[in-house]
């Protein structure tokens, strides 16, 4: 479509606001909008959306004063949604697809220069977790009752605590409460600034909704008042939610807290938190935290969208150790004080292994250099094998011919005896990828962290501390199908990864952007081994870190 048509220059120092007109009797169905263009230091009222983009097939229409406009579907059940909650009135919004020409690279840079304004003006923002399901009204409502009943149990004693954790017939409103905080748009990156920015702001699922400040209430108590049950017989699935608030809290905590002392946050350390964060754009990694950042770094790292991701040097070099999840820090003592240090899950190129000692990379320009292994070379990729059984453990999809042929394995014992390179079976090794190597569930909930399995010698089951042990790799249909449904944590690392085999024989989870050809190597002190793409003479582009099966305890580096 023309844009030119839907969009004039922006004059400086403007933006343009979204307004949601009554739906038409002739055509109800129909989005009706207009744009509409004001400076930003005087702009009406709005409300500023907050949500994911989602994905990009399958665009929906909406009327732009007189041109046919598509938003991608998300966008589109956000904006009808929030007509059915204005009976008929019309809404003044600010939503970045539309109100911002995303095909203008200049007029983006300027506009996310301006993020920080636009939410901070906002009379308010609206989150838009997504449609209603089957139980998200019962997640939105024990959000409002939760906190009442956790300080009548904290009243009652510990055994009333305990039960309030426990009892059967919450535990569907718990699960459910799982599901409403493990959404997307809670491991968005942007969010962090716009509610952080929010002078008030408000949850919004289908048609129900409630204060923001009610579900900040609910992740403070878990977090600063029921820690202790992590470490107690609590129900693991409330368990989790219980780490997952206090994380999401933990994630909402920056900016305010900094703000308090008179202090602005580190983007090193922004980066290290929201290692894990999603963005439609990798650069947005950056851009998104630059407006919690002081004068000084948002002087000397602007937005510019002009540039590429390999000019804004947006490259990610960790994939647990920048894991901002509580179990990945762990308390030492040093000289008598605590301090704080990461633990690591796997050690590739640890270089006591090796018996050799670490050595610092050598920069020069954009070309990092250091010792390190060709381990071998990549010879098969499977784009969507891990998003299918993902998709499959949430029940967003009916069985594949992946998960088919899964069962058929397990059933009939074919390819049992199929040795791997590394020990073991073939089938243990593709199942030992799929968990990462750690025990089930992901987050031990005696330990609060993640559980390396034992060596693979024989099938193995699953460590004492797991409520329910299933056999790896599974013996029966059911046995897999169980296995599916309790392994969304190890699978969740997934996105943006697929499922690669290598000239020798290795399996692993590689970045989506490999290519076969592409080499697996080891880099001397690296937690993860590495894919790197020779572009010259002696010099290789990071496309990403990898998990190899086999390879992760350091075998290379003996």
């Amino acid at each position: 479509m023309d844009l030119a048509a839907v969009y004039a220059p922006l004059p400086s120092c403007s933006f343009r606001l979204l307004t949601i007109l009554p739906s038409s009797p002739s055509d109800p169905s129909l989005i009706s909008c207009q744009l509409s263009t004001h400076p930003l230091s005087s702009a009406p009222p709005y409300t500023a959306l907050s949500y994911t983009w989602g994905s990009h097939r399958n665009p929906l229409p909406v009327q732009l004063g007189n041109n046919c406009f598509p938003v991608r579907q998300n966008l589109h059940q956000a904006l009808t949604h929030i007509r059915i909650n204005a009976k008929g009135n019309p809404v003044t919004l600010w939503a970045d697809a539309i109100c911002i020409n995303q095909d203008d690279p200049d007029e983006r840079t300027d506009q996310v220069r301006q993020m920080h304004t636009i939410y901070t003006n906002a009379s308010d923002v609206l989150v838009w977790l997504g449609p209603s399901s089957p139980d998200s009204s019962a997640a939105l409502d024990f959000v409002l009752e939760l906190p009442d009943l956790l300080t009548e149990a904290k009243r009652a004693g510990s055994a009333k605590s305990q039960k309030v954790l426990n009892d059967p017939s919450l535990q569907d409103r718990w699960h459910a409460l799982g599901r409403l905080l493990t959404r997307p748009w809670w491991r968005r990156v942007w969010i962090i600034q716009e509610i952080s920015l929010a002078r008030s702001a408000r949850l919004l699922v289908g048609t129900h909704s409630i204060p923001w400040s009610s579900m900040y209430a609910l992740l403070s108590e878990l977090k600063h008042s029921w820690q202790w049950a992590l470490h107690t017989k609590t129900e693991p699935d409330v368990a989790t939610i219980i780490r997952l608030a206090s994380t999401s809290r933990s994630i909402f905590d920056i900016a305010p807290s900094l703000a308090a002392h008179g202090h602005t946050a580190d983007l090193g350390a922004l980066l290290k938190i929201t290692h894990l964060f999603k963005s439609t754009d990798p650069r947005d990694k950056i851009y998104a935290l630059l407006g919690l950042t002081d004068a000084h770094t948002q002087h000397h790292i602007q937005p510019d969208y002009r540039k590429s991701t390999s000019d804004n040097a947006n490259f990610s070099l960790s994939w647990t150790v920048n894991n901002p999840d509580p179990w990945l820090d762990d308390i030492g003592v040093d000289g008598g004080h605590e301090i704080a240090k990461s633990r690591k899950i796997y050690a590739a190129g640890d270089p006591a292994l090796a018996g050799v000692q670490p050595v610092a990379p050598k920069f020069a320009g954009s070309v990092m250099n250091l010792p390190g292994v060709q381990f071998d070379t990549i010879v098969e990729l499977d784009m969507y094998k891990l998003f299918d059984l993902l998709e499959y453990s949430h029940n967003r999809i009916t069985e594949t011919q992946v998960v088919e042929k899964l069962k058929t394995e397990a059933d009939t014992g074919e390819g049992a005896d199929l040795p791997y390179i590394a020990g073991g079976s073939s089938r243990m090794a593709f199942y030992r990828t799929l968990l990462l190597d750690c025990d089930i569930p992901y987050i031990n909930p005696g330990t609060g962290s993640p559980q390396r399995l034992p060596k693979p010698t024989l099938d193995v089951k699953s460590s004492k501390d797991t409520p329910s042990p299933i056999p790896i790799p599974p013996k029966s249909a059911s046995e897999v199908d169980v296995l599916l449904h309790k392994i969304q944590g190890s699978l969740a690392f997934f996105y943006g990864r697929c499922f690669a085999m290598t000239s020798t024989g290795y399996m692993g989870v590689v970045p989506r952007t490999a290519k076969p050809g592409d080499w697996v190597c080891v880099l001397l002190g690296g937690e993860l081994p590495f894919v790197i793409r020779k572009v010259g003479d002696g010099f290789f582009r990071l496309v990403g870190e990898c998990y190899l099966q086999g390879i992760m305890d350091g075998e290379v580096m003996e």
